[in-house]
């Protein structure tokens, strides 16, 4: 369950998914065991501010709950350049920095991301990468003021 709302410059958004914590049943060896998936709690928003003729600055933040663990949050500032590239930076609390870059040509979004690990974990690796690739699929106007389409990561 959620609600995101946006407009050109602003999005917010909220969300429960796991609303109902769906049971699980499953057969270890002789029994049958059950488990059930756990609510989460997310939040998150953000706004774009100009910065010069075809420069954009957008602050964001993430907000992760679960029963019975500590809050998660993420702190993300993104730089925008003639609406078509990003540079960006991410902090989630006590586990990593994120590094990201990206663009957009047309109806595709390309965008690689580096995760600098900041936990005990880092004696064995020292992050993660991330590629990902967007098709922004058509719609169709029925007559209606045209709403500008905004991709993935605007």
């Amino acid at each position: 369950f959620g609600i995101y709302c946006y407009s050109e410059k602003f999005f917010v958004g909220l969300a429960a998914p796991q609303l109902f914590e769906t049971k699980l049943d499953y057969n270890t060896t002789d029994k049958l065991e059950t488990n059930k998936l756990t609510r989460h709690y997310y939040a998150h928003a953000g706004y774009r501010f100009p910065a010069g003729d075809a420069i954009e600055i957008e602050p964001s933040f993430l907000i992760k709950g679960i029963q019975n663990a500590p809050f998660q949050f993420d702190v993300n500032t993104k730089v925008i350049v003639k609406e078509m590239a990003w540079l960006g930076c991410s902090y989630r609390n006590m586990e990593s920095v994120v590094a990201l870059i990206g663009m957009e040509y047309k109806d595709i979004q390309l965008g690689y991301s580096y995760d600098f690990t900041l936990t005990s974990i880092k004696k064995y690796s020292t992050g993660s990468h991330e590629l990902f690739l967007a098709y922004l699929l058509p719609y169709k106007n029925n007559g209606a003021e045209r709403e500008t389409r905004k991709g993935l990561m605007n």
